[in-house]
């Protein structure tokens, strides 16, 4: 009876709980995190928003029938392939985290839009939670560029990963600086053009103005040239001005000009290629050796190697690989060598692609963006076409499925597509009220 009560309780029913999980979207990296690879605690407080929220699961499954009997079937297909190579099964069973990671996020967003259809109180809180963020990392930069280990140390505590202390690089609350890019371009961004909200736009530009001014990484820095550089394209496409071309010539050769003049790894780079960057050269080698391995059987490339197999092409051409690779950081290179007998990681490729198709397949690779192509078409939403092709671009170099942004991008185009909102909606549409129905 008890428990019963408190089930009925308002405020455990309410939007409280999903709430708190969009407040923790940036704090993903506390030292409580259930996960030190993507250290999130979002997802486990978005699946206590399922179970209280069980009524609305049924009618979400009838909804996303197709999404769930595409993964049943890229599972069962995963499973025989998986034990017909001989699957290593800490490696099986680690491979269903992030799936399971995904289905959460992909559900909860789902009945949360299905119920409310308003973003009011989630960009207000996106605004807020990486506003707080934002100051942790200026405090980060502060503490490093005044050699304050003390600080940065207690800082430290509260991470799961630890980048501040023991590579000196300002990782904000994420889990490591590389991520700083998914949130930008797979959740902050597209709740911009949803709501058009100026202070989301201008948590925006701050964080990614903070992250190449204080050396956050490589990466952050060539997520944020390479979405520029599709976002201005997709400008000219879209206006066809010619007028705009000096305009972003000159702010692109600003822009690289400074990153350029202040980061030595990026100067290493562009003077000496890639292998100049020991993680992006072991990043390069693990997709070359994927591809290689594909190429040796690509009857098996097709159907895929099996959850908790993405080693096996890695090993099928490693030793190709090796020999092309002319980086003097080898020890993660070593770590993949098919005669190590300790290495087992069910996510080798820091590729969603390479890790999919390893996994799963090529022909369930093509169905998959087929899929997401076909949701594009039919949204209403008038930057559809620009957020896929970053959504296609911002998972070349992270491969966990439990990330939000394509989940997030998957119920956005359900939620706008032409039968649901028409076109009028969204072009008057005010402040953050895009998934509000018109009032009868």
């Amino acid at each position: 009876m008890a428990l019963t009560n408190l089930w009925k309780k308002k405020w455990l029913n309410s939007e409280l709980i999903f709430y708190l999980a969009i407040f923790f979207l940036p704090f993903e990296n506390f030292f409580f995190a259930p996960s030190a690879g993507w250290a999130a605690i979002t997802p486990v407080i978005l699946a206590l928003y399922i179970i209280l929220n069980l009524k609305h699961v049924f009618k979400a499954i009838l909804k996303l029938k197709s999404i769930i009997a595409f993964f049943i079937a890229a599972i069962i297909l995963g499973s025989m392939t998986a034990f017909l190579n001989n699957v290593n099964v800490t490696d099986y069973l680690n491979s269903f985290v992030p799936l399971a990671l995904g289905a959460v996020s992909l559900f909860s967003f789902y009945i949360f839009y299905q119920k409310k259809q308003d973003l009011s109180t989630v960009v207000n809180l996106v605004v807020i939670s990486y506003a707080i963020c934002l100051v942790i990392g200026l405090f980060e930069y502060l503490a490093l560029e005044f050699d304050n280990s003390s600080f940065a140390n207690w800082l430290s505590n509260f991470f799961k990963r630890d980048y501040l202390t023991t590579n000196s690089r300002v990782q904000y609350f994420f889990t490591e600086p590389s991520f700083i890019g998914m949130h930008l371009f797979g959740i902050l961004l597209p709740l911009y053009w949803l709501s058009r909200r100026k202070d989301l736009l201008f948590i925006i530009i701050l964080l990614a103005l903070s992250a190449i001014a204080f050396n956050s990484g490589v990466r952050v820095i060539v997520d944020i040239a390479v979405v520029a550089l599709i976002y201005f394209g997709y400008i000219l496409i879209k206006h066809k001005k010619a007028l705009y071309i000096p305009l972003i010539a000159l702010v692109l050769a600003l822009g690289f000009s400074y990153v350029y003049n202040n980061n030595q790894r990026i100067q290493k780079i562009v003077n000496s290629g890639i292998y100049a960057d020991g993680s992006l050269a072991s990043r390069y080698f693990r997709v070359q050796s994927s591809i290689i391995g594909y190429s040796k059987t690509p009857g098996q490339a097709l159907v895929g190697y099996g959850l908790g197999n993405s080693i096996i092409p890695i090993h099928l051409g490693y030793d190709e690989a090796y020999e092309k690779y002319e980086s003097t950081f080898k020890r993660e290179v070593d770590d993949l060598d098919k005669r190590s007998t300790t290495f087992h990681d069910d996510s080798v490729a820091y590729s969603l692609y390479i890790r999919f198709i390893s996994e799963f397949g090529l022909i369930m690779s093509i169905i998959a963006i087929i899929y997401l192509v076909k949701i594009t078409k039919e949204s209403v939403l008038p930057q559809r076409w620009l957020y896929f092709i970053i959504i296609m671009y911002i998972y070349v170099q992270f491969e966990s499925l439990g990330f939000y942004a394509i989940w997030f991008f998957i119920v956005t185009m359900l939620f706008t597509k032409k039968s649901e909102m028409t076109e009028k909606i969204l072009k008057n549409r005010i402040s953050d009220n895009i998934f509000r129905r018109k009032s009868r």
